[in-house]
């Protein structure tokens, strides 16, 4: 880092970096949900049927409203509803990994703070089209911050992540065999219950990270500092 970038400098753009993740998981679970109200605004159970139908040219004049059954309404409904599932899809897909990075970075950077380092922003590994990658979850140990009061949630939201991560990794490998037996089926099925709310489990360690940031920076962070003008 930048001899001349200063100790309160560096905390602020990290911690404004973090903040950006966190904000970006938000959004992301919000447009979700917004979806999840545009799905239910045109749920064909919730929705009155409207009278009326419409006729190709040349049948409006031969036949009664019953023989067509074309309600453009009702087209509308499920088109609109094949949309919106599309792009809950994308959006799903798109908000679990915004958790995972905020996740993993946000861990990373701690790692980084503990090991002397200073980064300025979280690094989030991406491929050549932009998808992030979340490369290894760091490890830090309790020694390493001693009087943490939020060490016991950090662990507890860390295994829950690595749990359901484990179990998405097993549905993976199982979705792409060609043939499942009997018992793998099982497995499956055991797995993609156990891998519900990964999205949810990655960003609730990303906060538990992120309070973990705040206590290294305001904390750990100044004793080194010190311990290190000292020498």
């Amino acid at each position: 880092m930048d001899t001349t970038i200063s100790p309160s400098r560096q905390r602020d753009w990290l911690t404004a970096s973090v903040h950006n993740l966190r904000d970006t998981c938000r959004e992301y679970a919000t447009a979700v949900a917004h979806i999840e109200t545009g799905r239910w605004s045109v749920d064909p159970e919730r929705v009155l049927p409207r009278e009326g139908v419409i006729a190709a040219p040349g049948r409006a004049e031969t036949t009664t409203p019953d023989a067509l059954n074309s309600s453009p309404h009702n087209t509308a409904l499920a088109r609109i509803d094949a949309a919106l599932a599309a792009a809950r899809e994308e959006l799903e897909e798109l908000h679990e990994a915004a958790a995972l990075a905020y996740a993993y970075g946000t861990t990373r950077a701690v790692r980084q703070l503990l090991d002397g380092r200073r980064p300025v922003a979280v690094e989030v590994p991406r491929d050549l089209n932009g998808r992030y990658l979340r490369g290894e979850l760091p490890t830090v140990t309790a020694d390493e911050l001693p009087r943490w009061s939020g060490w016991q949630a950090f662990v507890d939201t860390r295994e829950d992540l690595l749990q359901r991560e484990a179990a998405r990794s097993v549905c993976d490998g199982l979705i792409r065999s060609d043939y499942l037996l009997d018992h793998e089926a099982s497995e499956l099925h055991d797995a993609y219950q156990a891998a519900q709310g990964l999205a949810a489990a990655a960003y609730a360690h990303g906060r538990q990270a992120e309070n973990t940031l705040a206590f290294v920076l305001n904390v750990i962070v100044p004793q080194q500092n010190r311990q290190g003008a000292n020498r």
